[in-house]
């Protein structure tokens, strides 16, 4: 481990022990080694945990009783020892050469406070999921789509520190949707790397899914935080769902038949409109 590193990438842990290892090796295995990677054990009962931990002594880990994610990454935050620091979830994955294209990035302008890049969704098996954002280079569209995952994104943690930006530790689901929001506000030097630099897992356990009814209602919560017209925040997360059900039924029926995404169209109409 690096004294004084260009990279701390941090990750909270809870559970989940099934794609921790995947994640881990994601950094491990990258060409550049200018990092330390910081692992919050927040609370695990998944005895899982400890043991891949243990496995990796490269690691900066600690263990402690569960404080939630946002806590852990403001304290993985405050424990960094990079001049860049990333946030990336236990069941996601950098993408290869990642850290090589920042560090270009970086040298190529030494002024940079923030580099971002594009994400790409996979399923539990590491293919590519159906659905997939776009318009990532396009950042003023975040308080719309929420477009860029917060592991495709790079920031100077003196910039951070700076303008006294941490995760608001009162909401459990998009805090770090108000974070980039509040970064983006701030107008950071930045530069946009066209390519993946994270793939983000799409699986049944993942917070988007097992608690997508709080999450809309914390969304809405979030105009107090950002700037943003509710307007076409709301025309916004009309069109997305819209988008991802005819996304959805194509795939189902090109992979079981047109009965098999009737049926989803029909589910999606009756959730989305009341009609059966």
């Amino acid at each position: 481990m690096l004294d004084k590193p260009l990279f701390s990438i941090i990750t909270p842990v809870y559970n989940g022990s099934e794609f921790f290892e995947a994640l881990i090796l994601s950094v491990k295995d990258q060409e550049e080694q200018d990092f330390e990677h910081i692992i919050i054990n927040d609370g695990s009962s998944d005895e899982e945990i400890p043991r891949i931990i243990k496995k990796y002594p490269h690691l900066k880990a600690w263990s402690r009783e569960n404080k939630g994610q946002y806590y852990s990454m403001n304290e993985g935050l405050e424990k960094a020892l990079g001049e860049w620091v990333c946030f990336i979830s236990a069941d996601d994955i950098l993408s290869a050469g990642t850290l090589r294209e920042v560090k270009q990035a970086i040298k190529n302008d030494p002024a940079l406070e923030l580099v971002w890049g594009k994400g790409c969704s996979i399923r539990s098996d590491g293919s590519a999921y159906e659905i997939q954002q776009h318009f990532h280079r396009y950042v003023f569209l975040y308080p719309y789509l929420a477009h860029i995952p917060h592991s495709s994104i790079f920031v100077k943690k003196k910039f951070l520190e700076k303008n006294h930006l941490r995760f608001n530790t009162d909401f459990r689901y998009i805090a770090d949707y108000i974070w980039i929001n509040q970064i983006l506000e701030k107008k950071p030097t930045k530069v946009f790397i066209n390519q993946p630099l994270s793939k983000n897992r799409v699986h049944g356990g993942q917070t988007t899914n097992v608690h997508r009814s709080p999450m809309q209602e914390e969304k809405k919560l979030a105009a107090n935080y950002i700037e943003r017209n509710e307007f076409l925040y709301a025309l916004s997360q009309f069109l997305l769902d819209v988008r991802g059900a005819w996304l959805r039924i194509w795939h189902r029926t090109r992979t079981e038949g047109l009965r098999a995404g009737l049926e989803m169209a029909r589910f999606f109409f009756k959730r989305r409109f009341g009609k059966g």
